[in-house]
């Protein structure tokens, strides 16, 4: 009626079959593409069922953080070996913070201690009654970057991570050599300075 052509039976079969090329191809192209370097701060706090094993087998927060990252889409490969460097762990009354970096090939232990080589993005993963994942504001991403350099300085030249301070017993843990003793900030230990 309008001089469109007649109507003709069509196979969708060629339609689906490009379409399902076209998601491989973009599969393989994501698998192929670099991932960005990430740091991760992962909160677990006294409400999770993981408080009571976080301090003893990080490697379940680690393994159940990198789930949650691949399910909020902060964390686009599916690969099962992941090049992760656990880098500290922070134990206060109420939370434990555990910080390690995802695809990070510029780390180099023997400059990490300076602040120009811990600039990476940082992404949450709080584990309270449910696990929630955020990309953090710069002014925490800047806090746990600087408390990572400073980690490093405080363990001195033969220091490697992971880096441990348990801010739960009565007496503050010590440092007696650090890298560079100029570098060190005056920190009162209170927690709301701390990652």
């Amino acid at each position: 009626m309008w001089g469109l052509p007649p109507k003709t039976q069509t196979s969708p079969l060629p339609l689906l079959i490009a379409i399902s090329f076209a998601q491989h191809l973009k599969h393989l192209m994501a698998e192929n593409e670099e991932q960005k370097a990430v740091r991760i701060l992962a909160i677990v706090t006294r409400k999770s069922t993981y408080w009571h094993s976080a301090w003893t087998s990080t490697e379940d927060i680690v393994s159940t953080a990198v789930t949650n990252l691949r399910g909020s889409h902060f964390l686009q490969s599916s690969k099962d070996d992941l090049p992760i460097q656990l880098l500290a762990m922070h134990k206060w009354p109420h939370t434990i913070h555990i910080v390690f970096d995802i695809f990070n090939d510029s780390y180099d232990v023997t400059l990490a201690h300076l602040p120009e080589h811990n600039n990476l993005p940082i992404v949450s993963v709080h584990f309270g009654q449910r696990i929630k994942v955020a990309r953090t504001s710069a002014s925490l991403s800047n806090r746990v970057n600087t408390e990572i350099a400073l980690a490093h300085n405080l363990n001195g030249q033969h220091g490697v991570p992971p880096f441990r301070e348990d801010h739960t017993r009565d007496t503050p843990p010590l440092y007696l050599n650090p890298r560079d003793p100029s570098l060190i900030a005056i920190s009162s230990g209170d927690p709301s300075h701390r990652f």
